[in-house]
């Protein structure tokens, strides 16, 4: 009787993953033949005039993709045939690949991952949380402004996956506290928003929040334009950091007043003990906590005095991992560190080189120059990083359209004479501004505990990203040329 009761009640499960593998064999077998059309189509278009295979070069680029967008495959895998076929077609020998994979920015994020996962290994970032929340517990709307700039604050130094796995535990523990139930709290609906957006808002400030984009976007820039553009640390600080502290508190109180949350929605406020409690738990402050602590605040004051941006972290990454003075045991080093973004960028910087070794850099300039003419610079960055949004929030790939859009663009502001650091700089700090509609995997993690749905908070969400798009590109125009980067190349 059991045994039918689980068969019949896990029937329509056992079909759904059924459909969900026939779906993935079809993607699977069906792409191979999709992209060998592409190919045999794009090599017979007369593109000769911009070099000799730029029609086979536009295919294998059209098919990376659409690999990409309908992921057949694993990312990482449709990654790694960009190098082999470039190879195979005559693109480039293999000395290229082996300069595009040992100028990648691979290292830095390694070690920056290392470093920052000692947040994940020792208490402190639980323990600055809790003290936030155990200040500002009988001020309602205050406390849901603390759980903000706390998770803000955090994915400044820290990766937001951590700080959104963190601190929806923590604010989850909370609302079931206050006697909320999830899908039927505003409360909750709130402030589970506000440490997703708040968390890749924060993230913009510095290269360790969000290091696995920017590392990309930057890798991306450097191979695009052989090297010859970058984006340090310290400039990569110098706008980020007044752009975080300039929309952070706007962008919170958007989503509080926007979602409609008010004192009075707030009835069953734990007490300060309960977070005492919580704090007590975690016990006295502990040395590892400590030298965690000391060892970001180094090599963030390091790398923004101009320290080499893969040297430092990789000194501090040693240091995270040594025996005693160490935070990150060696043996749980790969449970934080992101492998799969880490492949990504190893061999990413290949797409560049499909664009600088082939005619696609001039096929794409010679035709997306034209919209762009007559644009300021100002406006000029606006336009790129407001498209990127808005497909950033329609497709679940955000990597696809952020790769192309740095592939893409980067070409066309040297063709119009501006400096690439300068013009890509926002690009690379909004990458992360798909929270509107929240589609992002990473963003499962929070969403899992039932809280919010979709359609919550798209609005202010919308309104977010426009003053982002709006602040961003005005502050690094204003800020660039002051600290050595200026507008125009060759200036």
């Amino acid at each position: 009787m059991n045994i039918g009761i689980l068969t019949q009640e896990s029937a329509p499960k056992v079909k759904m993953i059924a459909k969900s593998e026939d779906s993935f064999q079809k993607k699977t077998l069906i792409m191979p033949i999709v992209i060998a059309a592409v190919m045999v189509t794009c090599s017979r278009l007369p593109l000769a005039a911009y070099g000799e295979k730029t029609g086979l070069a536009l295919g294998v680029f059209i098919s990376l993709i659409l690999c990409y967008l309908v992921q057949p495959w694993d990312m990482v895998l449709s990654t790694l045939m960009v190098p082999v076929a470039g190879y195979f077609l005559g693109f480039w020998d293999w000395s290229v690949i082996q300069t595009s994979t040992g100028t990648s920015s691979f290292v830095s994020m390694f070690a920056l991952s290392v470093v920052s996962a000692g947040a994940a290994t020792t208490p402190l970032g639980r323990r600055i949380a809790l003290i936030f929340l155990r200040k500002f517990h009988d001020k309602p709307l205050r406390m849901v402004f603390a759980v903000s700039i706390v998770s803000a604050a955090l994915s400044a130094f820290i990766s937001n996956t951590a700080v959104i796995i963190m601190m929806s535990g923590i604010v989850n523990g909370l609302l079931i506290t206050m006697d909320e139930k999830p899908g039927e709290s505003k409360i909750g609906r709130v402030m589970m928003v506000l440490i997703v957006t708040a968390s890749y808002v924060g993230g913009m400030a510095l290269i360790n929040g969000c290091s696995a984009s920017a590392l990309l976007g930057i890798g991306m820039l450097e191979s695009a334009t052989d090297g010859q553009f970058t984006i340090t640390y310290r400039q990569f600080a110098a706008i980020g950091v007044p752009g975080v502290l300039l929309t952070i508190v706007p962008v919170c109180l958007l989503y509080i007043k926007g979602m409609g949350l008010k004192s009075s929605d707030f009835t069953n406020l734990p007490s300060r003990e309960y977070y005492q409690s919580l704090y007590d738990e975690l016990g006295p402050v502990q040395g590892c906590e400590i030298r965690w602590a000391l060892l970001t605040i180094f090599m963030v004051v390091w790398l923004f005095l101009g320290g080499h941006s893969t040297a430092v972290p990789l000194v501090c990454a040693i240091i995270t991992l040594l025996p005693i003075v160490g935070t990150v045991p060696v043996n749980k080093m790969f449970d934080y560190v992101p492998m799969k973004i880490l492949f990504i960028i190893l061999f990413a910087g290949t797409i560049g080189s499909l664009l600088t070794t082939t005619g696609l850099s001039a096929l794409f300039t010679a035709h997306l120059s034209p919209l762009f003419e007559g644009l300021s610079p100002y406006v000029f960055i606006l336009v790129v990083c407001l498209v990127m949004s808005i497909l950033e929030n329609i497709c679940v790939t955000v990597n696809t359209i952020y790769v192309l859009v740095m592939t893409l663009v980067t070409p066309i502001c040297i063709s119009m004479g501006y400096n690439p650091s300068l013009m890509m700089l926002p690009v690379l700090m909004l990458h992360c501004t798909f929270f509107v509609l929240r589609l992002n995997a990473t963003v499962l993690v929070n969403k899992h505990y039932g809280w919010w749905e979709t359609k919550d908070g798209v609005l202010p969400g919308i309104v977010s990203v426009l003053i982002l798009c709006i602040v961003f590109p005005a502050l690094t125009l204003l800020i660039g040329p002051a600290i050595g980067m200026p507008l125009y190349i060759g200036a």
